[in-house]
């Protein structure tokens, strides 16, 4: 707490190069690693964790914030290291970022041509098992594409509330985008969104494009009763309550209420629910929904340019555990959306076994349902992504914003 304390004390000037940093260096971690391990006998990994995050902040800027010099890095890490006690290792910090500097070792990277696995894992920094899973999925040239896309910074979108009117002092903070997707803008705040009157106040909601594209699949109307199976943080929840005009019910429900960023004062039809949707706390029963929206829990590969320390937490094994429960989750939830109504599926990844399977899997199971076209509901920029079957999966680099996946499905059994 001390620490985000200290960062949003900082001016705007300071921050965005902290930021820009600390999102660098965890971006490029295994080419800075790959640098370092030509200059350690015993590799990086051989260090106190944090010694190795002060080696690769410093190589960092010393690469790529050219604006620095080199020297004011040395010596800022040579200090790092001893304030954070590892005084003893303040010598090798030094030796080998001067080395560095002056380019003492010479370090040859995995060679494109010869070896694109290698070079992606390395140069452009993503573990060995993401790359050699998109390369099952696209060709080498897509995955170097969407490599080079994940290390670009993102910009900061928000979706302006059509319910409130956005005071003349804070105009300036917001500028349109050529998405074509209603309500969509950037933003150049003046302060941290944190901090900000209009995040604060409920005039915009920070979200990504992909993101906005979800809940108009759902078709709502006024008056209609929505759940929104894994809502926190609630970005899709208050997109749902803006297009029913604040009327019906928007059920958000999610295991952790921490998780949910504070909207309850900025809408009458929101309630918030603790409720895991395989544990639903509804009887079967109860008064069905019109709609569901389940943005199932998932790798996330579409944001990763947006969370470049989510590459480094994933596992080989974390597709197919994500695609059982998401599948689990389908099955549980819809029992409780009346007959004719609309369930979307939705992630934020691209793996199949978390989208395309579980769709496939779900209407094997449910002869009931029908997986109808989501084309005609989409902005007219995004109307020839939609796949044969209906369905839409977004490649981050050819449409410029995040990835995302989603699937319209209607019960078509009878009361």
């Amino acid at each position: 707490m001390e620490e985000a304390a200290s960062f949003h004390r900082l001016d705007s000037r300071d921050r965005r190069l902290a930021m820009e940093i600390a999102y660098g260096s965890t971006r490029f971690r295994a080419k800075l690693d790959y640098i370092l391990n030509a200059y350690l006998a015993k590799g990086v990994q051989s260090l106190p964790e944090t010694v190795r995050q002060i080696l690769r902040t410093a190589v960092y800027q010393i690469l790529h914030l050219t604006k620095i010099p080199a020297h004011a890095c040395i010596h800022d890490a040579v200090e790092l290291a001893r304030v954070t006690g590892n005084s003893h290792l303040s010598k090798l910090v030094n030796a080998v970022l001067r080395g560095i500097v002056r380019e003492e070792r010479k370090v040859v990277f995995p060679d494109w041509q010869s070896d694109p696995a290698g070079h992606l894992e390395i140069v452009h920094s993503h573990p060995r098992h993401l790359v050699e899973s998109w390369l099952e999925l696209w060709s080498p040239e897509e995955v170097h594409e969407f490599c080079r896309f994940n290390n670009m910074p993102a910009p900061l979108y928000a979706r302006l509330n059509p319910l409130k009117e956005i005071p003349s002092d804070l105009q300036d903070e917001i500028e349109p985008t050529d998405l074509g997707i209603p309500n969509c803008v950037r933003l150049n705040l003046k302060a941290s969104p944190t901090q900000s009157r209009l995040v604060s106040e409920g005039y915009v909601t920070i979200q990504d494009p992909a993101a906005m594209l979800v809940p108009p699949l759902l078709s709502l109307k006024p008056g209609m009763r929505v759940w929104d199976v894994c809502a926190a943080p609630g970005g899709k929840a208050t997109h749902c309550a803006e297009i029913l005009g604040d009327t019906g019910q928007v059920v958000a429900s999610d295991i952790s209420l921490a998780r949910f960023r504070s909207f309850r004062d900025l809408f009458n039809s929101i309630d918030i629910v603790c409720a895991d949707g395989l544990h639903p706390p509804w009887e079967r029963d109860s008064r069905p929904f019109d709609a569901i929206l389940l943005d199932s829990p998932c790798t996330g590969w579409g944001t990763l340019r947006r969370h470049p320390d989510l590459r480094w937490r994933l596992s080989p094994s974390d597709p197919q555990r994500l695609g059982d429960l998401s599948y689990s989750l389908l099955e549980s939830v819809c029992r409780f959306l009346r007959p004719g109504g609309v369930l979307v599926y939705a992630t934020c990844t691209l793996s199949c076994r978390e989208n395309q399977d579980v769709i496939r899997r779900f209407l094997q199971s449910r002869p009931n349902w029908r997986l109808e076209t989501v084309t005609s509901l989409l902005p007219q920029p995004f109307r020839s992504m939609p796949a044969p079957e209906g369905w839409i999966s977004i490649f981050p680099p050819q449409a410029q914003i995040d990835g995302m996946f989603a699937a319209r499905l209607r019960n078509e059994s009878s009361a």
